[in-house]
This record gives structure tokens, C-alpha cells and sequence, in this order.
């Protein structure tokens, strides 16, 4: 009985392999079809109109087949007046049909527009609240080819399906009229519509296993492809091209690969099931004559069902679509509902405690955390950040300093101990209240692709171009802008292409001031600048002093030697932590880094 129902459990999930070999395991059974019936609730009336001009369509196509048999069999009579009587009614209910598809096809494309829009909406959401870690792990191919080919797939499943229930049953209408003209011939249909949907089924089984793997593999050249485009720059500076392209190529030929052995399956399965069904009409042919012969049949009956066969075939046709559009769907909304549902890729939780004034008060309460399990980072991290300081961290590279800021901003979550804001964990935290109050400047900012000032009015959208042009002024960047032949309204290209490295994080500077956050963190912010408007930025650094927390990562000592509090970040602890003048007189560490700043800057006015 156990045995049973493992094997039961077992047959449930089927496993295939990705281009690199991996295993991957995926659900039978259509549980995802069911979860997106969600989308369609919204636009109810749309959806139960598509249904009933659908069945309507139908139901009037079930007509055509009698009334052209009728004047078929009137042919052999050749009764002028009944044949002219039948082909005007057919006449009549093919404008109708047609009328009628005309008013489904303008429903089908704003249900099928809606749904698709809502779908790729909520992709994006999803998304945009991922656990960071899901992006550092996974190629962003896979999240392209997911809002991009399985929200298509997906927002047209039902739309596919009743098209061909429709069509299904237009053909069914010939089937019933041929079991009242002869019942020998509806049998032996019957038999001809089973066995070759059981060969078709069968091949479809096939056809779910062969997609998926063929699914996982484009995901990578997507991947391979978008990373191409992104990193062009580097590609051509490191003269990188050839290796680039012979990668992305062959991950390319991987999924042809895949793809040719998918095709070539399906391609003997369906010249397997033409062999049978011309076989099939061969014994359908012997079955009339000997119907005939034997006159269990009349020769007018035999013309109209032979005439009209070709709807049995498109019976069975339009069953076999409908289970392959189940099989296509089901595999788009598992892929779907794998990020709309966290059950692969882990969505970011927050807790429901609202801070209504920040002061900005930090703490780090026996942190450990690693980005693998098993190879932890911090192990019982403690430090204070009192509000209103200005606190530097600094340490060899490596020692997890951007991480710090990181674990502030929850980027990635603690796997033990505590971070706190004002004395409350910030997992308690609602995502508004932990983001709202706290900016990081990265060392390496994402700059829009869009005009400078809809860059710096993302962060508040109501604020005016006096609000602007003074954020900018204070990160020394204003003067520039204004030299732009369009100002604030230049584009700058994706990822701020058009800017220089220092003239991006002033940008960044200048949206984080905007924001005006308590908290506000800068991740070597400075780095790219010169010597000047890092002074200059260390001026403005200075008189955010005492409204906000600022905390400081940065190589350059020089530049923090003023800050309330300096950290020393060693073997990925706390070494020692104090003023400039503390740490010289009482931490190696930090007289080793400073000395070794010193000698690099002495070197440096040597060469000049």
C-alpha cells in the first residue's frame, strides 16, 4: 500500500535536463492552469462573452454539414428547387458564423490584452520583491524569457482552449448527423477519432518533456545575449568579442540541439499517425463498399460522409490542440507561478511595524550571516551607530563592508542575531518604513535610461525643479547639467552611458539627497571622483551631519579621518572602532591601512 502510493506521489512530478545537464523536476497535472483562472475573473463579462459567442458560432456551424448533405443527396434526385432551398441556407449560416466570429475576435483580443497586461504586471511586482540573492544566483535570461514568452503563452490559454471546444463542437454536430444516416459509419468513426488520439496523446507526453528542456536552455542564450548587449563596452575595450559571441553561440547551438531532437520526436510521431489514419481511410473506403454493395447504405449517403470526412479529421485535430495548449499552458504557469509564488524564487518579507519618526540609531546585535550556508561571512557582529553620526567603515578588501550596508537595508537578511532601527529589528519593519528612511549610493549606481530630471524626480515624484536643481547643486553637479544643450531634460542613456563614472555618482548623490532619507549610506560613493569634488562632496557629507546618520564605506582614509566614528573591519569582525586619533595610537590594523595610504599617495605625487 506505502509502496503504492509513493510511486502514486512519484509519478505526479517528471524530471528533465537543462543544456548543462542539470536535473530539473516539474509538476504534472494542470494545478497551475487552475491558479491562473485568477486573471480572468477580472474581466468576467468579456470571458463569459467569448464563451457564449463561441458556443454560438458553433452551434450554427453544426448546420452547414446537414444542410450541404442535404443538397448533395437532393444532386442525385437533381431536384433544382431543393438544391437552390439548401445552398441558400448554407449561404445564410455562413454569414451568420461569420458575423458572429467577427464580435468573439474583437472580445478574444481585449481579454486576451487585459489578462496578458495584468500577468506581466504582476511578474514585474514579483519580481521587484525577490530576495536579492535570487538575482545574484540566477541569469537574468530566465526572468526575460518568464515576462516575455510564458506571460504570452499563458494570458492565451483559455482564449485557445475555447476557440478549439468550439471547433470541437462544430465537428461533433457531423458526427451525431452521420449516426442518423448510418450507424456502421459512426461506429467505425468512433474507433478512427480514438485510436488516433491515442497515438497523438503520446506523442504530446513526449512534447511536454522535450519543451521544458528546450524552455530551460533558451533561458540561458536570452541570458547570454542580454549580457552581450549590456557589457558591449567592456566586450570591446577587454576585446572581448570573440569569446563573448562563441559563448553566447554556443549555448545557441545547445538549444537547437535540444530543439531539432524536440522536432525530429514530433516529427515521427505525427508521420506515425498519418500512416495510421491513411490506413484508417483505406478501411473506411472497403467499409462503404461493402455497405453499399450489401445496400446497408445508400450511394448519396456514402458521397456526403465521404465528402465531409475531412471534419473528422479536424475533430480529432482540434482535440489534440486542446491537449497540447494544456500542456503549453501548464508549462507556462508553472514557470509563472514559480516567481508569483515564491515557490522557487524566495520573495523578500517585512513585518507590519510602522516607525513614524526615524531618528536613525543602528545596531548590530550578534549578526551572523553568509552568502552560501556554509560559508559564513560575519559571525556575531556587534557594533552601535548612535543617530546624527557620521560613522566610516573601512578594512582590506574583501572584509564584507558594502555587505554591512547591505544587511541595513535588508538587501539580504541576517541568518542569526539582529539589525536594528531605533531599537526595532528591521525585519519587523513594513518595506515603506525600512526603504523611505534609508538610501545607499552605490559605488556603482544604476542610472535610468531617461532625462536627468525624471532620474532624480523617481525618488520624489512631487518635488519641485527648485528641489532639484538644489540636490544637484550640493553633489557639485548641477554646473554641468546646465552645459547640456537640453539641461535637465538630456537623455543619458541606459545605465547612464553618456555620464562619466564620477559624473554618475554625483547623480546618485544628488537623488539620494532628494530623497532625504535619515539614513543614508554611501557605498565608496567617492571613489570615482577627483581630488576637488571629493572635497567638495565631503562638504556636503559634512552638513547632512546631525539631521542624519551617515555611514561611510571607503578606501581612501583621507577622507574619513573626520567622521564621529571609524569602524575596523578585520577577518570580517570588528577590530577596533573610534576616532582617527584612537585608532592610530591603539589599532595596527588601522595604522598598517593608513601608512599604506600614505606611502600609495606619496608614490602617486612622485609620477606626477
Amino acid at each position: 500500500m506505502k509502496k503504492t502510493k509513493e510511486k502514486k506521489e512519484k509519478s505526479q512530478f517528471v524530471t528533465v535536463k537543462d543544456s548543462a545537464g542539470n536535473e530539473v523536476v516539474t509538476e504534472r497535472g494542470f494545478k497551475g492552469l487552475k491558479k491562473t483562472f485568477r486573471f480572468y475573473k477580472k474581466y468576467m463579462g468579456l470571458f463569459v462573452l467569448m464563451i457564449v459567442f463561441s458556443l454560438l458560432g458553433s452551434g450554427l456551424s453544426v448546420l452547414s454539414p446537414v444542410f450541404e448533405g442535404n443538397m448533395v443527396d437532393q444532386f442525385t434526385k437533381f431536384n433544382v428547387d431543393k438544391i437552390f432551398y439548401y445552398a441558400c441556407l448554407s449561404f445564410t449560416v455562413i454569414v451568420l458564423v461569420q458575423t458572429v466570429y467577427t464580435f468573439w475576435y474583437m472580445i478574444l483580443i481585449k481579454l486576451n490584452k487585459n489578462v496578458k497586461t495584468d500577468i506581466k504586471h504582476e511578474l514585474i511586482t514579483s519580481l521587484t520583491e525577490l530576495e536579492t540573492q535570487n538575482f545574484d544566483k540566477t541569469n537574468s535570461g530566465v526572468f526575460i524569457a518568464r515576462i516575455n514568452k510564458d506571460s504570452k503563452e499563458l494570458a492565451s490559454f483559455y482564449n485557445d482552449i475555447v476557440d478549439c471546444l468550439a471547433d470541437i463542437l462544430s465537428n461533433i454536430g457531423f458526427v451525431i448527423y452521420v449516426a442518423f444516416l448510418n450507424i456502421y459509419i459512426f461506429l467505425f468513426i468512433c474507433v478512427y477519432v480514438i485510436v488516433t488520439f491515442l497515438i497523438e496523446n503520446h506523442r504530446i507526453k513526449l512534447w511536454y518533456i522535450n519543451k521544458k528542456r528546450w524552455k530551460l536552455a533558451d533561458e540561458k542564450v536570452v541570458g547570454a545575449y542580454s549580457e552581450l548587449i549590456r557589457g558591449v563596452r567592456d566586450v570591446k575595450v577587454l576585446n572581448l568579442k570573440h569569446t563573448t559571441i562563441s559563448r553566447a553561440e554556443q549555448l545557441q547551438d545547445d538549444a537547437i540541439k535540444i530543439a531539432q531532437q524536440f522536432d525530429m520526436t514530433n516529427m515521427w510521431w505525427r508521420r506515425i499517425t498519418q500512416v495510421v489514419m491513411g490506413a484508417l481511410d483505406l478501411a473506411f473506403i472497403a467499409l462503404c463498399v461493402v455497405l453499399v454493395t450489401n445496400n446497408l447504405m445508400a450511394l448519396s449517403i456514402m458521397l456526403v460522409v465521404y465528402i465531409y470526412m475531412g471534419r473528422v479529421r479536424n475533430l480529432i485535430k482540434y482535440a489534440i490542440n486542446v491537449k497540447q495548449h494544456f500542456v503549453d499552458g501548464e508549462l507556462a504557469a508553472q514557470r509563472v507561478f514559480e516567481i508569483l509564488e515564491s515557490t522557487t524564487f524566495k520573495k523578500e518579507t517585512f513585518g507590519d511595524v510602522e516607525l513614524p519618526e526615524v531618528k536613525g540609531n543602528i545596531q548590530f546585535k550578534d549578526v551572523c550571516f553568509g552568502y552560501q550556508p556554509d560559508e559564513p561571512l560575519f559571525k556575531d557582529m556587534n557594533f552601535e551607530i548612535k543617530a546624527g553620526q557620521t560613522v566610516a567603515i573601512v578594512g582590506k578588501s574583501g572584509q564584507g563592508k558594502s555587505t554591512i550596508l547591505s544587511l541595513i537595508d535588508k538587501l539580504y537578511k541576517v541568518d542569526s542575531g539582529a539589525v536594528t532601527i531605533d531599537g526595532v529589528n528591521v525585519n519587523d519593519l513594513t518595506e515603506n518604513s525600512l526603504r523611505d528612511n534609508v538610501s545607499i549610493v552605490m559605488q556603482i549606481p544604476y542610472i535610468f535610461n531617461t532625462t536627468i530630471m525624471e532620474n532624480l524626480k523617481f525618488v520624489k515624484e512631487n518635488a519641485t525643479d527648485e528641489e532639484v536643481y538644489e540636490a544637484c547643486r550640493k553633489a557639485q553637479i548641477h554646473d554641468y547639467i546646465t552645459t547640456l544643450p537640453n539641461g535637465y531634460e538630456s537623455l543619458i542613456g541606459e545605465n547612464g552611458v553618456v555620464l562619466s563614472g564620477g559624473q554618475r555618482q554625483r547623480l546618485a548623490i544628488a537623488r539620494a539627497l532628494l530623497k532625504n532619507s535619515k539614513i543614508i549610506l554611501f557605498d565608496e560613493a567617492t571613489s570615482a571622483l577627483d581630488n576637488e569634488s571629493q572635497q567638495k562632496i565631503k562638504e556636503v557629507i559634512d552638513g547632512l551631519k546631525e539631521e542624519h546618520t551617515i555611514i561611510i564605506v571607503a578606501h581612501r582614509l583621507s577622507t574619513v579621518v573626520d567622521c564621529d566614528k571609524i569602524i575596523v573591519i578585520d577577518h570580517n569582525q570588528v577590530e577596533a572602532e573610534g576616532t582617527h586619533k584612537y585608532l592610530m595610537r591603539n589599532c595596527d590594523v588601522y595604522k598598517e591601512l593608513y601608512k599604506t595610504e600614505e606611502d600609495n599617495s606619496k608614490v602617486d605625487n612622485v609620477s606626477e
